[in-house]
């Protein structure tokens, strides 16, 4: 008879394969007629409800009864399960079979044991920050997990982690999971910036910390402190424009008055944009633009 572990993943992999391979997921407009912003916004929204029919289709699984269990769900076996050992072996091994994120019952049932789940989490992504499939499906499962579970843990666990990565793509998957911890990154990553500049990391981490949705002075002048540092300016332009405080428009202007002449049209334009979003004219540097090209 196939072991646990095995009955889940297999069960877990093939109702979420079968379901979308009957409703394939669909663009339904031709989005090179559309802006960036709305190509954006229309993939976001793409994506968004990709994630809510899957979410559907895992509770589905969870919650039906499977002959392979003897008429019992796959949420009771995993409630069932009475130590960290069998619930890990269970996530690694799921996480192993696919490319896809843990169900959220088995991450529930990890966050009941608090830092000791936070402690083999992190050693798993360390151990696999390197690897090719199935390797780096055990680091992004471990990510998301530490990025879903509730628990300020977690968020230390994620920013020592981001300074033992290298590859970009990893690095964009421990701030995806920074992120869904909002405004409780706050005190930790400021901990952790203190005078160390900005390398890769702490942008990553500054920008985190623009999306957290706080209204924090703290990060406002962190964020100018970067702009006025960093060579390239883009990074703190982003910054700006998601935190979305109207203070920098007088900054952002006087840069483009001493500069623009000199700037990349992908960051002048970048800079124009964050100013109108923010609230500020940039009619008089767009007419200049235009005749100096």
């Amino acid at each position: 008879m196939p072991e646990l572990k095995e009955i889940l993943a297999n069960t877990y992999c093939n109702a979420v394969a079968e379901y979308f391979s009957r409703n394939k997921l669909s663009i339904d407009e031709d989005l090179t007629n559309l802006s960036p912003q709305e190509q954006e916004a229309a993939l976001y929204q793409i994506i968004t409800n990709y994630s809510a029919e899957k979410s559907k289709v895992i509770e589905k699984w969870a919650n039906t009864p499977l002959e392979e269990l003897q008429g019992s769900t796959p949420d009771q076996a995993i409630s069932d399960l009475s130590s960290l050992e069998q619930v890990f072996e269970i996530f690694t091994h799921i996480a192993r079979a696919a490319d896809e994120h843990p169900p959220a019952l088995l991450i529930k049932k990890l966050q009941q044991y608090g830092n000791d789940a936070v402690s083999q989490l992190y050693q798993l992504a360390v151990d696999n920050r390197d690897g090719e499939p199935p390797a780096d499906y055990l680091f992004a499962a471990s990510v998301i997990t530490l990025g879903t579970m509730v628990m300020d843990e977690c968020i230390e666990a994620l920013i020592t982690l981001a300074y033992q990565v290298e590859k970009e793509p990893q690095l964009e998957q421990i701030e995806a999971a920074l992120k869904l911890h909002k405004d409780r990154t706050i005190e930790p990553i400021l901990e952790r910036m203190g005078d160390t500049g900005f390398g890769n990391v702490e942008t990553m981490l500054l920008y985190v910390l623009a999306c957290s949705g706080a209204n924090d002075d703290r990060i406002y002048r962190l964020i100018r402190s970067a702009f006025r540092t960093m060579d390239n300016k883009m990074h703190a332009i982003l910054c700006f424009e998601v935190y979305g405080d109207g203070r920098a428009v007088p900054m952002l202007r006087s840069f483009l008055e001493k500069n623009a002449h000199g700037l990349p049209d992908r960051v002048f334009h970048q800079i124009v944009g964050t100013i109108r979003r923010l609230g500020g004219n940039t009619e008089d540097f767009m007419n200049a633009h235009h005749h100096a090209h």
